[in-house]
This record gives C-alpha cells, sequence and structure tokens, in this order.
C-alpha cells in the first residue's frame, strides 16, 4: 500500500487535532471491509464500547463517476478514526468508531444534504453494534452504568456542556466518545418516529435535523450462509440417514410412549444463525416438567457459564437414559439438518435464554449456522470450561472446510461411543 500524504492543517474547533486531504486510492475494497468490521466488533467486545457501520446503496446502474463522486462527498465528512471502503461495486460502507445509531443518523443526514438532488443520492442503512436488547451484554456480569454503557433517555446526555462534531455528547465516565444514547432493534427501526428519536433536533446545533434512517443489527450483515458443498452434503447425508434410521426412531418412539406421559418429541427454542431463533427436535429424555424445575437445580451445574450440565440429572426418565447414553435422542435433529436450520458440522446451538445469558463475544459463534457435532463434541464436552467451548465453535467457524468438517465427522463417532465429556 502506497504511503498517505501527510497534508496537516489545524482545526478551529479542538486545539491540536489535526485533519488531512484523504484520497479515493486509500478506500478499502470488499474484502479489507469485512477485515475492518470484524476487527471493530471484537474492539467493542474487549472494551464495552460501541460502533455504527452506514452502508450507503447506489443504483447498479449508475456510471463509476457517479460512484467515485459520493465516495469523494464521504472522505470530506469522516473523521480521522472513520473507515471508508467498498462493500459491493456500487455499495459504499463507512464504520463510525464510538458512534451510536443517533451519531450514525446525523452523518447520514449530513451525506443525505449534500447529496440532495444529484444522481448518485445513496440509499442509507445503518448497522448497530452491540445489539443492545438482545441482551449481550447481560452474561459479563455488569450493568449498563457498570460498563460506561449510554442508556437511552428522552434528554440529552450533557458532560461540561460540550458536544463533539457529530452531534454527540460524551458519556460521563471522563473518556471522550461520540455516543451519547443509543437505540436499537432486532431486525430494523427507524429514527423518523418521534416516540425512538432520543434527542432533540435543536440539541445538535448547526446540524442537520435526523433522516428517516433504517436501523438494523450488525449481526444482519455478519453471518455466513452455508457454502454451496455443505448445504449439499447436508441434503444427501441426512435425507439417507432418516431412512436408514426411521427403525431406530420408531422403536425410540414406542418406548417413550410406553415409559413415561408426554409427547415423544421435545420441542425447544434454539438460537440460530444470526442470532434468529428456531424450533430444535430431539426425542424426550426428561419428564415433561424438565424446564420449569431447572432453575432449582442450577446451582448443581456442572457447566460453568449460563450453559446447564447434569450428569445426574433426576428430570432424566428411564429410557431417556439410554436414549441419551446411545445418542439415539439427538436423530430427529437430521430433519432440522435437512430444512436448513442446522447443518452437520456447527456450533452446538443453545437454548435462547442461555444463549441471551452469553457475553457479546460468546455471539460470534452466531455468524455461522450450528450443527450437529463440532470440535467441543470430539474434543471437550462438559470436559471444559464454557469460555473455552466458544472458542472452540470461534475457531471452527473461522476455517470451514470440506477436510475439516470430514475429520470431525469421522472423529464425532468415537467420541459418542466412548461417551467422552459426556452427560
Amino acid at each position: 500500500m502506497r504511503p498517505f500524504k501527510m497534508r496537516e492543517q489545524m482545526l478551529g474547533q479542538l486545539p491540536g487535532q489535526v485533519a488531512r486531504k484523504r484520497t479515493l486510492a486509500e478506500l478499502y475494497n470488499a474484502e479489507q471491509m469485512a477485515h475492518v468490521v470484524r476487527r471493530e466488533r471484537s474492539r467493542c467486545d474487549r472494551g464495552g464500547s460501541q460502533f455504527s457501520l452506514v452502508v450507503l446503496h447506489l443504483d447498479p446502474t449508475v456510471q463509476k463517476r457517479s460512484v467515485c463522486r459520493l465516495a469523494s462527498g464521504i472522505l470530506k465528512l469522516v473523521r480521522e478514526t472513520d473507515e471508508v471502503g467498498y462493500i459491493e461495486p456500487t455499495v459504499i460502507g463507512v464504520v463510525l468508531p464510538d458512534t451510536d445509531p443517533i451519531g450514525a443518523s446525523i452523518f447520514v443526514s449530513r451525506i443525505k444534504q449534500a447529496t440532495a438532488g444529484k444522481a448518485w443520492d445513496p440509499r442509507c442503512v445503518v448497522y448497530a453494534y452491540p445489539d443492545i436488547d438482545s441482551n449481550n451484554n447481560s452474561g459479563n456480569g455488569r450493568s449498563p452504568e457498570d460498563s460506561g454503557m449510554p442508556i437511552a433517555t428522552d434528554q440529552p446526555m450533557q458532560a461540561n456542556g460540550q458536544t463533539d462534531s457529530r452531534g454527540s455528547a460524551p458519556v460521563n465516565d471522563g473518556v471522550s466518545a461520540n455516543h451519547s444514547s443509543s437505540t436499537h432493534s432486532n431486525s430494523t427501526a427507524t429514527l423518523a418516529q418521534p416516540q425512538q428519536r432520543l434527542m432533540t433536533e435543536d440539541s445538535y446545533g448547526d446540524d442537520p435535523p435526523i433522516s428517516a434512517v433504517e436501523i438494523r443489527s450488525l449481526a444482519d450483515l455478519l453471518t455466513e450462509p452455508l457454502p454451496i458443498w455443505k448445504r449439499a452434503i447436508d441434503i444427501i447425508v441426512s435425507s439417507t440417514a432418516i431412512v436408514f434410521s426411521a427403525p431406530v426412531m420408531a422403536a425410540a418412539a414406542l418406548a417413550i410412549r410406553v415409559d413415561s406421559k408426554g409427547p415423544i418429541i421435545f420441542k425447544q427454542m434454539r438460537t440460530g444463525l444470526g442470532g434468529r431463533p428456531f424450533t430444535i427436535y430431539k426425542f424426550r429424555t426428561m419428564c415433561t416438567d424438565a424446564e420449569a424445575r431447572q432453575k432449582h437445580l442450577r446451582q448443581l451445574s456442572e457447566q460453568d457459564g449460563p450453559a446447564f450440565k447434569l450428569k445426574k440429572d433426576p428430570r432424566i426418565t428411564r429410557i431417556g437414559a439410554l436414549l441419551r447414553k446411545t445418542s439415539i435422542d439427538e436423530l430427529p435433529q437430521l430433519f432440522n439438518v435437512l430444512n436448513g436450520t442446522m447443518t452437520l458440522v456447527g456450533p452446538r446451538p443453545l437454548p435462547v435464554f442461555e444463549a441471551d445469558a452469553c457475553k457479546s463475544w460468546h455471539q460470534r459463534r452466531h455468524d455461522v449456522t450450528p450443527g450437529l457435532t463440532c470440535i467441543w463434541q470430539v474434543h471437550g464436552r462438559s470436559r471444559v470450561k464454557f469460555e473455552e467451548w466458544m472458542r472452540m465453535d470461534m475457531r471452527y467457524a473461522k476455517r470451514r472446510t470440506f477436510w475439516q468438517d470430514a475429520k470431525l465427522v469421522i472423529s464425532t463417532v468415537p467420541a459418542v461411543i466412548m461417551r467422552r465429556g459426556a452427560n
């Protein structure tokens, strides 16, 4: 990469702040932008901060000249710490560190003001991180006040009566920041509605009124769909396995019906790709009120963290113990694989209430589709700490290959037979 041209000029707003002219040659390509976004997410997870990604869509039919004009205009508006690059040929992304959706919406308003009436007026979407409403911070043992996370309020937060150039006041922890309040939606939201606006327009001084901006969770952008080869293998293997295991599943269903009252199939909401919930299927191995009784057994869990594991669980039925020992209770999940909510190899999905209690960095495992088996099933299970389990899942997510999947599937067979680390 060629060296930056360091042409500096002093700014009037803050003594000692330096700015330079940024050129189109410095814009990141799509691969580099993906790396920047993931790096910023990791930084926020470690430091408890927040950032926004503004994505600007141009009509695919516009000329390259219009894309360059838009990019040039954006470079005049960004801060030195902001990152700009192409996501697609006619889609530009801007990473705004330490900026909440309100601050990002002000930035969008400035872009809209600069491009009004021009051929390259873009459609803008703001992706926010972290996703506060999904309780990503609930597992870190700290309240929003302790972590420095801004709290939603009807009045603007102020510190020493100063605001930054983006229009947001620093938080009251002695650290300069570019966000003052937070808003979020699990899917989409807008700042155009008065009840969702957390600061009044005139509190931004010379900034333009906030435009109606679509707000999304960053998880919507970072999820990685199944590769074609992986989905093809899932369909072939799961459909074949369902046919050959049909007699075993029929026998298991009959045994459950005879052994205890209640449904044969246990259904539970678990967290899948992108943090979206889905229904998982298993043969019922516990009494019908097992989930209600779990809170009384929580202190006996042999697994640290939000996950619950208990070797001698009193809720397990007689036939359920056998089904668990042989892993036959997992066979109905082949239908989850067939319908695409799960895959053969991938991080094991946690129940929604356990996933909600995880730390924010644990949520990265939701970038990929959950599976029947993964590194944890083969090399860990209840013998490893919860955070090491999460690291195993993320290590797999970064290196999904055919050969790794094949190795894990082959290794799962002796792990199941020998019940290594199983409860």
